[in-house]
């Protein structure tokens, strides 16, 4: 029985279309005023992922961890990058699957980009009123609120995957808790897919072997060996070798100039590296074991609430910038309760924290995204798997 007074429904639903039309308006001022196309909305990240589309799409893929390769594609496009560039070290697969963007000018491409990380948004948050109940009876307000977090705002809008990444990631929990063996091997088909993003599908496929899914892993592995032929195709026999190498030197340049942006256990400890404050050669051995600690607590538990994957995705996955957050923020949706004034309060509350938090972390120097996967933890931590609404 719902103890909310000032809170009522009225003000739930009113307050959620206010703040739709103003993220709407904001967002269409951000992008018409942006005359060089610098902007999150119409640049971003996006030229890490147009740039590796170009290079497969011309037939140049033995190029396609050519750093002035990437840095003329980018500037060609977008011109007000001048030296800048952001490199990219997508497996050859995953370039492969973007390539169909580089048939589109960089501008429209950017645009479709987003589209489809908003639609995957949407549709995540849809699946989600399965399993909470402020979501399936306050949608609008909940979702739009949801948003404004300062990592989904970037990681849907800003030209990154994180759209993409957040239907997976709810779509496969979801489908394992229904616990038929047609939907757990799906869920393992959208687990595989998502090692586009090798730090999370991995990790996600870990998860499946450790609580022994195996209709699960089946799919996963179908799904690992079709990227894998397809990696085959386009750098030949010995292509993981050459990702690898790619990654090992990008993680090095990542490390020194991102670590404070970072929400992992390896982020953290580079950036008190930075600091002076933890000595460098210690950050792998010690980020390797707070995080086989954490998976062993936490492979015993998920059992019971596989929600907290999220959070930990965010913390061992050893590069998960400020964006990634967002995965630790979605799984904590399910259990969201909105029966007193003070849980609405409060929801409000935590979306203008991280964004105080994500503006601090510019002149602290120091990881704090860190912070947000670490209170996502400890929230899911007590909390039962979320029941299937009917």
């Amino acid at each position: 029985m719902s103890e909310r007074n000032f809170w009522s429904d009225g003000r739930l639903q009113r307050v959620g279309v206010a703040l739709l039309i103003a993220l709407i308006l904001a967002c269409v001022f951000r992008y018409h005023s942006d005359s060089d196309g610098s902007s999150a909305l119409k640049r971003g990240d996006f030229p890490g992922i147009y740039s590796p589309a170009v290079i497969v799409a011309q037939g140049q893929a033995e190029r396609l961890y050519d750093v002035e390769l990437h840095r003329a594609i980018q500037a060609r496009a977008w011109p007000s990058f001048d030296h800048e560039m952001y490199i990219s070290v997508y497996p050859p697969f995953t370039a492969v699957l973007l390539s169909p963007l580089a048939l589109l000018t960089p501008e429209t491409a950017r645009n479709v980009w987003s589209v489809v990380n908003l639609l995957c948004f949407v549709t995540a948050l849809l699946l989600l009123q399965r399993t909470s109940v402020a979501l399936r009876e306050h949608f609008l307000f909940v979702a739009t609120a949801f948003i404004l977090y300062a990592p989904v705002l970037f990681g849907v809008l800003g030209g990154q995957n994180t759209g993409i990444s957040m239907l997976l990631f709810v779509a496969g929990i979801q489908l394992l808790s229904r616990k038929s063996p047609k939907a757990e091997f799906i869920a393992g088909l959208l687990f595989g897919l998502w090692l586009f993003k090798p730090q999370f599908g991995c990790i996600a496929g870990l998860y499946l072997l450790a609580s022994r899914r195996t209709r699960s892993l089946c799919g996963f592995a179908c799904v690992a060996a079709l990227y894998w032929c397809l990696g085959f195709a386009v750098l030949g026999s010995d292509w993981v070798t050459t990702w690898v190498r790619a990654t090992s030197h990008f993680a090095d340049i990542n490390f020194s100039i991102n670590a404070f942006q970072m929400a992992s256990f390896a982020g953290l400890l580079s950036s008190l590296s930075h600091m002076g404050l933890f000595p460098s050669s210690a950050i792998v051995v010690t980020a390797s074991a707070l995080s086989l600690l954490l998976l062993l607590m936490v492979f015993f538990k998920s059992a019971r609430s596989p929600w907290l994957l999220g959070p930990v995705l965010v913390l061992i996955s050893p590069q998960t910038l400020f964006y990634d957050v967002s995965l630790a923020l979605v799984a904590c949706l399910p259990f969201l309760d909105f029966r007193e004034d003070r849980s609405v309060t409060l929801y409000l509350f935590s979306i203008a924290g991280v964004g105080v938090l994500f503006a601090l972390r510019d002149y602290s120097g120091l990881a704090l995204p860190f912070l947000v996967p670490v209170f996502c933890l400890a929230f899911l931590w007590k909390r039962e798997e979320a029941p299937l609404l009917t």
